[in-house]
């Protein structure tokens, strides 16, 4: 046989023919050409394992991607967790330490605060301190991991929308919410998710914003001042006063009163300072003052005038009077004298005669029981007809006394605070009403509850209290011991050839204002008479004249200017009776109606001030701090994310695949 090109036998041509065969037998029965090869075909056993590796990798994959997502949520929880108490709680612990310290309602509580107190104080206020000095440390890099993770929740639950662009994942992935030319920049976008991407970016600049605002501001709006507290546990305040309550003026005795009013006004001199007179001004030249200006424009109390209690609030009680005399017809004296109780008294002789009348109830305290501002009235009348023989241009004259005065007074009394701690140490007006039970707390050792306003009778059948402080006046002038009565008894004991026991001496000793120097001359019409005035030494000691004495010392209210200032000291020096410890010694009764002023020196405590604007200002601030993170939190949460930024290989692959779209 012989094998040549394209003959049967030619090899090339059985390997085409067989090959072709072979394939056509493979494609016939389905046979793999693998098998065919030699290449053991593949079983059930190992298809389905192969099966199972393919699904397992995927399996693996998405459980990784779970905890990822997990720890990523938990990672946002724990810094939410700690940031909002850091930002909440220094700022709501300084806010109740501007007010009052923990646990204890005001920083000045009755008896003061224990030294335990007040070392708590100082832990509190470092604690905030040092809260607040974490706060801003942490704030901007919380803020910004928060900020991120956002951005990555909100890029990839965009990211399957056309409209998501590069661009806006590139501005995400920069965090250009801390670069002002780029937020300038992004106003310019157009587009609806440009917009909303803005919006999220703004947010975001927003939120950096209040965050690094927060503690800034704290430091400029609220300092941490010094403050004076009184310690229970140091010394114990110092008592600098004493001083009656309402019930124990009402029920004062008349008798001490007048008994001490009487020296008074013997001893009343022009250049006299008063201790205990106030003036109405807080300047500190007004304890140089003296008499004559003092008693139309000061208020007296029972304390030294400039007083201060240091760190104990204090409510002292005061009196004020204004007295004005005018002369009016005779027609006008009330005759007979007003008044169940009133004061009434007069001396008529050789045509001469004098008669004084103050109307009321003397008998009844004009006081009721309310520590409130209580305003009262009274009157007095003089009548006074004389002849005198006065030396007028060297010649000694006839000179008439004929005149009808009548003087009103109106005292108000209350309480007012004197300097402190807590006023500058400058002392405050007269308040019109007394605290209410709660505005009390704030001050030492008061009651609690207000008396009533309605007045008591405060008059037995063998007792006589003290009137109001005119009427009190008019008795030391015109009542029994005073000159007038010892002038009265002399001129009756020289009427009736008796020898009368008193020398000029012992009645200048009761002889009102004969020490005060009227600022008119010697000798002329209108003038109180000195102890060292001749003419009534003389007529007095000689026994001759009892009537013309008593005449040139009544001469001295002819003046109206000089009656009202002359009585305007009296009612003062009666008010400042009032008011005197000794007066209530004398009765022998208790201080028991009264109360003790004391001055606390204080311990120096540091505590927040906070202000209205500081409050409104951080507290907006905060709030609305926590409403951004209430945002972020839900931005975060309502999807998940397996990495917390974006970093360069999310960038690239979420670049990739928002090309590939």
């Amino acid at each position: 046989m012989v094998l040549g090109p394209g003959s049967t036998c030619d090899p090339a041509y059985f390997l085409v023919v067989n090959f072709g065969s072979l394939a056509l037998l493979d494609q016939r029965h389905r046979t793999p050409f693998s098998t065919m090869s030699g290449v053991p075909p593949k079983t059930p056993y190992a298809e389905s394992r192969g099966s199972a590796d393919q699904e397992t990798k995927p399996l693996r994959t998405n459980i990784k991607e779970t905890d990822a997502r997990q720890k990523n949520h938990l990672f946002a929880l724990f810094l939410l967790f700690v940031y909002i108490p850091l930002t909440t709680v220094p700022w709501a612990l300084t806010c109740v330490m501007s007010k009052h310290p923990l646990g204890t309602t005001s920083y000045h509580v009755p008896g003061g605060l224990a030294g335990e107190q007040i070392r708590g104080i100082e832990r509190w206020v470092t604690a905030i301190r040092v809260l607040n000095s974490i706060s801003s440390v942490v704030t901007i890099p919380t803020l910004s991991a928060l900020l991120a993770q956002a951005a990555v929740v909100y890029s990839e639950s965009r990211e399957p929308r056309h409209d998501f662009q590069v661009k806006h994942l590139t501005v995400l992935a920069d965090r250009v919410w801390t670069n002002p030319v780029a937020l300038a920049e992004l106003w310019k976008w157009e587009g609806q998710e440009s917009v909303r991407v803005r919006n999220l970016i703004y947010f975001a600049a927003g939120m950096i914003l209040l965050g690094g605002l927060q503690q800034p501001l704290y430091q400029v709006l609220v300092p941490i001042e010094p403050m004076l507290v009184l310690n229970h546990d140091a010394r114990f305040p110092q008592n600098v006063g004493w001083e009656p309550d309402p019930e124990g003026i009402s029920k004062t005795f008349l008798d001490p009163v007048v008994q001490r009013l009487i020296r008074e006004m013997a001893i009343a001199n022009v250049e006299e300072a008063k201790a205990n007179w106030w003036a109405n001004m807080s300047a500190p030249e007004v304890a140089d003052q003296k008499l004559p200006d003092l008693y139309s424009e000061n208020f007296v109390s029972a304390l030294p005038q400039g007083t201060t209690t240091g760190v104990l609030r204090e409510l002292v009680l005061r009196f004020n009077s204004s007295v004005s005399c005018e002369r009016i017809p005779r027609s006008q004296f009330p005759s007979p004298c007003t008044g169940e109780r009133s004061f009434n008294t007069s001396f008529t002789h050789d045509g001469n005669s004098t008669r004084v009348c103050v109307p009321g109830d003397l008998m009844m305290s004009p006081w009721t029981l309310s520590r409130s501002r209580q305003d009262i009235g009274e009157d007095l009348y003089l009548d006074v007809v004389a002849q005198l023989e006065m030396v007028i241009d060297g010649f000694l004259e006839d000179y008439p006394i004929d005149f009808t005065l009548h003087c009103s007074a109106t005292t108000t009394r209350g309480y007012f605070e004197p300097g402190n701690y807590f006023n500058n140490y400058t002392w405050g007006p007269l308040l019109e009403r007394w605290p209410s039970s709660e505005e009390l707390k704030a001050y030492n050792g008061y009651p609690r509850t207000e008396s009533t306003d309605s007045p008591r009778q405060t008059h037995f059948s063998t007792l006589m209290y003290t009137p109001g402080p005119l009427a009190t006046a008019a008795i030391a002038l015109f009542g029994r011991n005073t000159f007038f009565d010892l002038g009265i008894q002399a001129w009756n004991d020289t009427s009736t050839n008796k020898t009368h026991p008193f020398s000029w001496d012992q009645v200048c000793a009761t002889l009102p204002f004969s020490q005060y120097e009227s600022p008119l001359p010697l000798n002329t019409t209108d003038q109180f008479p000195p102890c060292a005035f001749d003419a009534m030494r003389s007529s007095v000691d000689q026994g001759t004249s009892w009537s013309s004495a008593l005449a040139i010392w009544l001469h001295g209210f002819n003046d109206t200017a000089g009656a009202t200032e002359v009585l305007g000291i009296a009612v003062a020096l009666a008010t400042e009776a009032f008011l005197t410890p000794e007066t209530y010694n004398k009765m022998g009764t208790s201080r028991a109606t009264g109360r003790f002023i004391y001055s606390g020196t204080g311990t120096t405590i540091h505590k927040p001030r906070v202000s209205v604007v500081a409050m409104a200002v951080i507290s907006s601030i905060i709030a609305l701090e926590l409403v951004g993170l209430g945002l972020l939190g839900w931005i975060i949460f309502r999807s998940s994310s397996t990495v917390r930024a974006l970093d360069a290989m999310t960038f690239a692959s979420a670049k990739e695949r928002i090309e590939g779209r």
